[in-house]
């Protein structure tokens, strides 16, 4: 009899006390016995378990149980859990589907940006007709965040101008930020799932770098979801906004605060601020260039140019910008320097012969008097086997009766293939060998 009580009290402590212990909260975690993601507590492969760490979230300072994230209080003594000034708040991504909208031409497509403006890195251009899935998270400005899955490149969400998509409401985003650091080298994902895509960057040679974050950077916090946090941290290809897994990366002392444009504005380097000039960099200051030696043996050439990115009606950004490109491989990069300064924009027949902005952006409908946007896409023409030339285009499209000035050319360049597993370059169709 006092052995049957035993194995029954047994029993019940045993019940009791895992379901505050080691419970999967939906997140994945890494066998690496297998090399695979799961779910649960346990591999189903190999019954290696998830290891603690991946599984609490908090520890009762009363009576030292680890608990799961979805606990907010502790089930054996009633313990709150702890919420500081540096915990950000958890959602669930839950989004509107939409579409982009069609432009006139297949091949034209809508720019992207790793953040809520153009002063952040474009992150791409897609074609409406080729995006499978399109679903709208929230607004922020001008700017709406997307889950977009694209079979030519995958999953990822990114920031369109609201001219870019087919009408769509959805809620403010509140860009109230945590500061925290990283505590492991990171490559970051387009989205909170290691269905999404990792973050690269395309040199213009068409050759893929990976985007690395090292550990012990300066990050901002807006919130986590699925165990990854949504954040926005300086790369080498500028100031951008992506996931990181919230294992690694811990709170910091300091004040959360509101991030606005103004943050990347004074950030912004890469890519996106090198396109915006394609008539007059040299004219301001004289370029220098000077050689080292590449990783693969090259020489790496580095110039230094002036760069122009349209602010507002009146001004433009400008700053020095480094571009070093391999002689041997193609590998390019580009770098920001610390020197940007707003200067007045120098209008020709309407355009800025520095930054390619066109006046008089907010002006109204000749028909109805509506407000007119501005919509900005890019057409990608074949030159040869190795680059085609990216025309970038801009009109105005009236809200209210959808009246739409005539296309205007704002700035062209050559850029290297991009080429799938069929030889096809998603950008521009050539195919190898056509």
């Amino acid at each position: 009899m006092r052995k049957a009580l035993s194995i029954v009290l047994s029993i019940a402590i045993f019940v009791t006390i895992i379901p505050c212990i080691a419970i999967a909260d939906g997140s994945t975690w890494h066998c690496d016995i297998c090399d695979a993601d799961r779910d649960g507590n346990f591999c189903y492969v190999c019954g290696a378990q998830r290891p603690a760490a991946e599984t609490a979230n908090w520890t009762c300072p009363t009576c030292g149980t680890a608990l799961s994230a979805e606990y907010i209080y502790c089930p054996n003594d009633g313990t709150e859990k702890a919420i500081t000034s540096n915990s950000w708040p958890r959602k669930s991504m839950i989004g509107t589907n939409t579409s982009l909208r069609r432009l006139k031409k297949d091949s034209d497509r809508h720019q992207s940006f790793f953040g809520p403006g153009k002063q952040y890195p474009g992150a791409g251009a897609y074609k409406p007709h080729k995006a499978t899935s399109v679903t709208a998270f929230f607004t922020e400005g001008d700017y709406v965040y997307v889950d977009l899955i694209y079979p030519s490149v995958g999953r990822r969400c990114l920031y369109f101008s609201k001219s870019s998509l087919s009408g769509v409401t959805v809620e403010e985003f509140d860009s109230l930020a945590y500061p925290a650091k990283t505590t492991n080298d990171i490559q970051p994902l387009y989205g909170p799932d290691t269905k999404y895509d990792k973050v690269c960057e395309t040199t213009k040679s068409g050759k893929t770098v990976s985007v690395i974050i090292p550990a012990n950077t300066d990050i901002f916090v807006f919130f986590e979801s699925n165990s990854w946090v949504f954040a926005e941290f300086s790369s080498h290809i500028g100031m951008i906004r992506a996931w990181l897994p919230s294992k690694f990366v811990k709170p910091i002392s300091g004040e959360a605060k509101r991030i606005t444009n103004a943050l990347a504005q004074n950030s912004a380097i890469g890519s996106s601020s090198t396109k915006s000039n394609t008539n007059k960099q040299a004219n301001e200051s004289s370029n220098a260039s000077y050689t080292k030696e590449c990783s693969c043996g090259g020489t790496i050439i580095t110039t230094e140019t002036d760069s122009y990115m349209p602010y507002d009606e009146q001004y433009h950004y400008y700053e020095k910008v480094t571009e070093e490109t391999c002689q041997s491989c193609g590998e390019q990069h580009f770098y920001g320097g610390d020197n940007m300064q707003l200067k007045p924009h120098s209008f020709v027949n309407g355009v800025c012969e520095f930054c390619g902005f066109i006046s008089n952006s907010s002006k109204h409908c000749s028909k109805c008097g509506g407000d007119m946007i501005s919509v900005e896409f890019y057409h990608d023409i074949p030159i040869d086997e190795s680059y085609h030339k990216m025309d970038h285009y801009m009109y105005y499209e009236c809200r209210n009766c959808g009246n739409r000035t005539e296309e205007q050319l704002i700035g062209s360049e050559k850029e290297g293939h991009t080429f799938d597993a069929n030889d096809e370059c998603v950008l521009c169709h050539y195919i190898i060998g056509d």
